[in-house]
């Protein structure tokens, strides 16, 4: 019976280590699963900060390229209102003033033989330059500059033939005040004597 009662006691003792054993396990694998949990938890809240952080950056993107489109919208109507409109609207304003000038220098020299007195010849350009040189430097300035792109270059050529006949508009509103300056001078220098005058 003392033989059996070891036994017991010993397997008792064994069965008392297992269950340690297995209770230290069971604690190392419960802390185990919370450390896995933490991971898990950092991970899950880094990537939707990644994800939001990708929402807003998509966010911002899309308003850049609004605005973008926007300004490329309005910088086309703008090249299509100086190609169509304002560029041949000053031509067709220079042209008509190279018009009335010609007839009214035709009508200045009649004046002139009429009267009896010399016509003035008529002044030179503010630059001093003929109107050949003015129209090459006009041409020249419509060259747009080599390695721009080709909006850019677009836009450089429709800016330059504007200017170029806005100046043409201007030199020709500069020709008709000399004719008329030539024109007192025909008449008199003494102011009493008008067009009308002259002509009865």
């Amino acid at each position: 019976v003392h033989a059996e009662w070891q036994k017991v006691q010993t397997r008792n003792r064994e069965l008392m280590r297992e269950m340690k054993s297995m209770k230290k396990n069971s604690e190392k694998m419960h802390k185990m699963g919370d450390s896995l949990e933490m991971e898990l938890s950092k991970s899950t809240q880094e990537t939707e900060e990644h994800k939001n952080k990708r929402i807003t950056a998509k966010h911002e993107l899309m308003t850049i390229l609004r605005t973008l489109e926007a300004e490329q919208s309005a910088s086309s109507k703008l090249r299509d209102s100086i190609k169509f409109t304002f560029t041949p609207k000053a031509l067709s304003q220079q042209q008509l003033i190279s018009e009335s000038l010609k007839d009214f220098e035709i009508e200045l020299e009649r004046l002139s033989r009429r009267l009896g007195k010399p016509l003035p010849p008529p002044p030179m350009s503010m630059n001093g330059h003929s109107n050949d040189d003015d129209e090459d430097s006009g041409n020249g300035a419509s060259a747009g500059r080599k390695g721009a792109n080709k909006s850019e270059t677009d836009s450089q050529t429709l800016l330059a033939n504007l200017e170029s006949e806005t100046q043409r508009v201007s030199q020709a509103i500069l020709k008709l005040q000399g004719s008329v300056e030539r024109l007192h001078a025909v008449i008199g220098d003494d102011g009493e004597r008008t067009c009308a005058s002259a002509l009865q």
